[in-house]
């Protein structure tokens, strides 16, 4: 195949750039909301939670959490 590296980039990268910008809207929306319940609910069980789920989440690597995520979402 004699095609150039760069139209094969640039054939996929609307796609990448839609799922790019919708996934920082979703954990955008997702991230505000569950910091104003943490907030709202401080010192609760309910904002213990959320900062624990959060500290782990962040703290995972990034090839850690694709491999769980693949496991756990994988078997549908």
């Amino acid at each position: 195949n004699n095609r150039k590296v760069s139209d094969l980039l640039l054939e996929n990268l609307e796609g990448t750039l839609w799922l790019s910008a919708v996934a920082m809207i979703i954990a955008t929306f997702v991230g505000i909301g569950l910091g104003l319940i943490a907030a709202l609910r401080k010192d609760s069980l309910t904002d213990r939670l959320i900062v624990a789920f959060s500290v782990i989440w962040f703290s995972t690597p990034s090839f850690v959490m694709a491999i769980l995520i693949a496991a756990v979402f994988g078997y549908y």
